[in-house]
């Protein structure tokens, strides 16, 4: 494990890791969409390989990831950029009419049920 990948662990604040990686950043951008560009941050990490990566380039990988994620929510918000389960459709959700109506045998009274008392 590297120095700089330890740190990066310890943080928990956005603009901490804007901070500890000096890369500089919009606060209300940041304010509103914090949560979509760690999201953003950490599948660029992954997807650049920073833990594989030899110590001395792992900083400016994981600048570069930063950065991506930041830059993102320059352009897009967080519907467009879709990082989370929530944003994704879900196939299958439309049920028609027909199938909500009650069949004829359930719930009707046949007027017998009375009569055998």
């Amino acid at each position: 494990m590297s120095a700089l990948l330890d740190r990066l662990r310890a943080l928990s604040a956005a603009e901490e890791f804007f901070e500890l990686l000096e890369v500089p950043y919009d606060p209300r951008l940041v304010s509103v969409n914090r949560l979509h560009i760690l999201k953003k941050f950490s599948l660029g990490l992954a997807r650049l390989h920073v833990d594989q990566a030899p110590e001395a380039e792992q900083a400016a990988l994981a600048r570069q990831a930063l950065r991506e994620a930041h830059d993102l929510f320059l352009s897009a918000d967080a519907r467009a950029a879709g990082l989370f389960k929530l944003f994704h459709p879900q196939g299958g959700g439309f049920v028609p009419l027909a199938a909500l109506s009650r069949p004829a045998s359930v719930g009707t009274a046949t007027g017998s049920e009375g009569a055998e008392k």
